[in-house]
């Protein structure tokens, strides 16, 4: 991948600056004795995993450090761990290992041996260690790594964190309160800002555990690149600014994640490459001090729902989930079906404003004044700065009760966490799927009205075999051209569709309904299954692809938004439905790879023969239906 290419060249520059790092490495627990006090200490907490040894993005970052380096006034301390291989010859896989940052080199002060990361004891040893050893007027914590929001996919609700030298552990929120809790009951010092460079972690649950123990929060609500930040920029701006407040150190490190986000995709595009993941980007600055206003706006607001669903039941909750799927949410992933619903907490409030116009407005009101400062990207219009886990996607998921029962482990708001138990539970309830009357298909145009009344999405499908048969291999989904109050639904029927340098792929929609429209291109990339993002802009019919995302695999999301890069070979991939268990299974398309010229979407014929055409319905409560299926000829 040519967006690692310069990490030979990095890594013998690396090697040059640190190769004979000073305290040397071996075991022990070299501190500086008697502690002299600076004014800025910064402790990093980078836990390799797969960033690093596939990708070498921790060495990427620990070179970035050492282009500032500390001073007697700002320390900057790293503890590494979690990666099964380190993409440099001086941080060892074997060990948890602590790094003072210094122009140009890195000067080791501990060896700790084979510790788990994932383990809130070896994050609460570092802070304590941290603090005691480097004192100064303010503090900063970055967690690196990782990120999958409030609980993540899994039954264990990690949070942040994968060690790959100890079975992908990561840290829960209640293990990343207990750490911080007792650091902090330790040390009495609290930090100026906790960051995560990891995905996914700007959510109200997280800035709620960190709450007492900082006063900002900085996170991005998506995905967050590779490159992650940019440390050099934000090892600059407190070296020239000890006294920096919170809040401003804040904004510099989510303006040098923007400027770092579009200069690389700049300079992969040159190259002739795929990737626009800038256009997707966030990144918030949260006073913490002003989250109370939000969890009690939140609270009368899920309240007075509750209240409706007590006595309106499947009315109450229709209504409900029919704001939360127009919500933008973040963690979507069709590769592996899985889903981490999280909403944007000032989206969601806006679309049920008409609803609960009172407290949609207080929970809006109390979100700007928290969020100080954001980024967001072209491809995530509305992103506001908080998400919050609202169940949409996974409701009949057998993923939920898990994700539930993680959920109510955390030390959050009672009332929302019995809020969400009783949605889910009505949601749990409706097995009634929406069913159709009417199909027609006049040899161009397909029609036919869809009935329920708790409707969230209806696509067309087009399918290479009859799934009437019991299996249909779907070549894709598309958007109906025409759906009314009604039910009535309409698709013109061309033979045309959609390919990736003329090879025909499978679309699905992700985030649809609005002037910025984004959908999902399941495939392998060199063999690894991904995502192919895609941004279309409806208002000028403008396709972008914003790159390839992995997914969610054991419960984490990638962090990787990869190229698509000349020599690459995407694999389309398929599924096969049935119709009577509503379950899909993976096909391999024929690969093919990526020329000079990169990858571009098209639109083209279908090959001769005959296919099948119907409608595809799913409710709030995420039943599936189809129509009766037509066959098509294309000739």
């Amino acid at each position: 991948m040519k967006i690692w290419c310069g990490f030979c060249a990095v890594i013998a520059v690396f090697a040059l600056i640190v190769g004979g790092c000073s305290s040397g490495g071996g075991g022990g627990d070299s501190t500086p004795s008697p502690p002299a006090t600076s004014t800025y200490t910064a402790l990093v907490y980078m836990v390799g995993s797969d960033l690093e040894s596939k990708n070498g993005a921790g060495t990427n970052d620990l070179v970035e450090m050492t282009q500032v380096g500390s001073t007697s006034a700002v320390n900057l301390i790293v503890e590494t761990g979690g990666a099964s291989q380190w993409q440099n010859t001086l941080v060892s896989s074997a060990s948890v290992q602590r790094w003072r940052v210094a122009s140009g080199d890195l000067e080791s002060k501990s060896d700790l041996g084979n510790l788990n990361m994932g383990d809130p004891a070896t994050l609460q040893d570092f802070i304590t260690w941290g603090v005691a050893n480097y004192p100064a007027d303010k503090y900063v914590l970055i967690l690196w790594d990782h990120g999958s929001g409030a609980i993540g996919t899994s039954s264990t609700g990690v949070a942040f964190g994968s060690d790959e030298n100890h079975g992908g552990d990561g840290l829960s929120l209640p293990e990343l309160q207990q750490a911080l809790q007792n650091a902090y009951a330790t040390t009495g010092k609290k930090f100026d800002v906790i960051g995560f460079d990891a995905c996914l972690m700007a959510t109200v649950e997280v800035a709620s555990t960190i709450r007492p123990y900082a006063s900002y929060l900085v996170a991005s609500e998506e995905l967050e690149p590779g490159h992650g930040w940019d440390y050099a920029a934000i090892l600059s701006a407190i070296r020239s600014n000890p006294a920096i407040s919170g809040s401003s150190l804040g904004r510099v490190i989510a303006d040098g994640y923007r400027a770092q986000a579009i200069a690389q995709g700049t300079a992969l595009r040159a190259q002739g490459d795929a990737y626009n993941q800038d256009q997707a980007i966030t990144l918030s600055v949260v006073d913490l001090s002003q989250l109370s206003p939000i969890i009690a706006a939140l609270e009368a607001l899920t309240t007075a729902a509750g209240t409706d669903i007590q006595t309106s039941g499947q009315s109450a909750r229709i209504q409900l989930a029919a704001g939360r799927s127009r919500a933008e949410d973040y963690g979507n992933d069709k590769q592996n079906n899985s889903y981490l619903d999280l909403a944007d907490v000032k989206h969601l409030a806006s679309q049920l404003a008409t609803a609960y116009p009172s407290e949609t407005s207080s929970l809006i009101s109390a979100l700007d004044s928290a969020v100080v400062y954001k980024i967001s990207g072209s491809a995530r219009p509305n992103a506001n700065g908080l998400s919050l886990f609202f169940p949409h996607k996974n409701i009949n998921n057998s993923t939920l009760s898990a994700m539930v029962q993680a959920y109510n482990a955390l030390d959050f708001s009672e009332i929302y966490q019995t809020f969400v138990g009783q949605y889910v539970t009505l949601g749990d309830q409706d097995a009634t799927a929406p069913a159709f009357a009417g199909e027609t298909f006049d040899g161009t145009v397909l029609s036919g009205q869809v009935q329920g009344g708790d409707v969230d999405s209806v696509y067309a499908v087009i399918t290479l075999t009859d799934p009437a048969t019991g299996t249909g291999l779907i070549i894709g989904v598309d958007t109906v051209d025409t759906q009314d109050a009604a039910g009535n639904v309409t698709y013109a029927w061309d033979g045309q569709w959609l390919t990736l340098n003329g090879k025909f792929v499978s679309v699905y929609p992700d985030s649809t309904g609005g002037t910025i429209e984004t959908y999902l291109i399941p495939a392998l990339l060199n063999g690894q299954g991904v995502d192919i993002l895609v941004k279309v802009d409806t208002t000028t019919d403008e396709i972008v692809i914003l790159g390839a995302w992995p997914g969610i695999v054991n419960g984490v999301a990638a962090r990787e938004i990869l190229p698509i890069e000349a020599g690459d070979v995407i694999t389309p991939t398929f599924f096969l439905y049935d119709v009577t268990t509503e379950t899909t299974q993976e096909v391999a398309g024929t690969p093919f790879a990526v020329g000079a010229s990169g990858v571009e979407l098209g639109v083209g014929p279908l090959p001769s023969g005959s296919y099948y055409l119907g409608f595809l319905a799913t409710d709030y409560a995420q039943n599936v239906q189809n129509s009766q299926f037509v066959a098509v000829n294309v000739p």
